[in-house]
């Protein structure tokens, strides 16, 4: 049985919630036998949408592959639910890759590999006028993610984007030794930005 570990941030870790979650929660290593550990975050927003206010998150390890499911709910249960189906549909996915993998086929790069030059939309700032500048409320850094930084190849990048659900994806590339950024196209492809001192 999958081994984890729970936090949570305003909710009652109780032994109803930990039994469900090891319903749930435990018994994704089915879907794919080598996940060995997880997390489980659990918290309660108080957020003005009801529909959004519990978050579960649950992040997996397996031979360096990160899994990781968020869903919001509008009760535990339900934001459990829907984080363990997601962690098993990665899961499955995941398997069918490594299978993939090992009878030699290629990963779908598409056109991974947009040209370096070629920034994605949303990175090139409008210009604006000083009224706006004056009148516009800047965001705060709410949450820091910290994580070891292995070395890989586009091909495991681009994996490990379509495994998180992430829009872009942070990596160290294997061939360049430099960090790279990987994103996803409006068009459904992806681009890779890669830094070069100015």
């Amino acid at each position: 049985m999958l081994q984890f570990t729970v936090h949570g941030q305003h909710v009652e870790l109780n032994e109803r919630l930990r039994s469900y979650l090891d319903r749930k929660v435990g018994k994704l290593d089915r879907y794919l036998s080598t996940l060995r550990d997880a997390v489980v975050e659990i918290r309660h927003e108080p957020t003005r949408a009801v529909n959004q206010r519990y978050v579960v998150e649950i992040t997996a390890t397996n031979r360096g592959a990160t899994l990781r499911a968020e869903e919001r709910a509008p009760d535990i249960w339900t934001a459990i639910d829907n984080a363990a189906g997601a962690m098993a549909r990665q899961a499955r996915r995941h398997k069918e890759r490594l299978h993939r993998l090992e009878r030699g086929e290629e990963l779908r790069a598409g056109a991974v590999i947009a040209s370096a030059g070629a920034a994605p939309a949303g990175l090139v700032a409008a210009e604006e006028d000083e009224e706006e500048m004056l009148e516009r409320v800047l965001g705060r850094v709410v949450r820091v993610k910290r994580f070891p930084m292995k070395p890989m190849s586009q091909e495991e990048a681009l994996a490990q984007t379509e495994l998180l659900g992430h829009n872009f994806f942070l990596f160290l590339d294997s061939e360049t030794r430099q960090y790279s950024l990987l994103y996803r196209r409006d068009d459904g492809d992806y681009g890779l930005i890669v830094p070069q001192a100015g």
